[in-house]
């Protein structure tokens, strides 16, 4: 999969989590076996990525490893799964958040706000690439909230209840990965608009 910080990495992961859920369980473009590996030495508990992340308090960033920050048994490790990541970039949106990390020696303290832009419209783009598998029942939802109708025209135009709006409109925050209905649909007013899955070469 092609993604916009593709071209300033030499190598690159991420890691998404939804509002609640712990790094074990959280979703990884790193191999299962960094993952298995990672968790099996505790590294997190020593991570500056994490470290960094979890000090951002909520709050989008990056940041370059110092030399000393990247030595020891976590970044040899790492080394061996193209995982040894020297920058840095944590991106949150509607309640999910991905922590970026990627290899790139060339990067300076006034170039990393450009890369972190990216990293921030990598995960609008993962994000938005689930809208691609919701049900007919669902875009029709979509459809609908997007052109501005309010929930109660809505149940009528589809002939459905109340409730059973707001149960979709939940099984599409569950489904895209994130906790607020309206970052889900700015998602998809993007999409419709923009073509974010149209070209699945982006």
């Amino acid at each position: 999969m092609n993604l916009p910080v593709q071209a300033k990495f030499d190598s690159f992961g991420f890691v998404t989590l939804t509002k609640g859920q712990t790094p074990d369980d959280a979703i990884t473009t790193f191999p299962n076996q960094w993952k298995a590996l990672y968790f099996e030495n505790e590294f997190y508990k020593n991570d500056p990525i994490f470290l960094f992340a979890n000090n951002m308090l909520r709050r989008s960033g990056a940041t370059l490893l110092s030399p000393d920050q990247m030595n020891g048994d976590l970044f040899d490790a790492a080394e061996q799964f193209d995982a040894n990541s020297n920058f840095v970039s944590v991106s949150h949106y509607g309640g999910n958040t991905m922590v970026f990390g990627g290899v790139n020696t060339e990067l300076d303290h006034r170039t990393i706000s450009d890369c972190h832009n990216l990293c921030r419209a990598t995960h609008r783009l993962d994000l938005a690439r689930k809208l691609a598998n919701l049900t007919n029942a669902q875009l029709d939802l979509m459809d609908l909230a997007e052109e501005g109708h309010p929930d109660k025209e809505i149940a009528s135009e589809l002939g459905v209840s109340m409730s059973a709006v707001a149960q979709r409109k939940q099984s599409v925050c569950s489904h895209v990965g994130v906790s607020s209905f309206r970052a889900a649909l700015q998602l998809y007013s993007l999409d419709k608009w923009g073509g974010l899955i149209a070209d699945k070469s982006c």
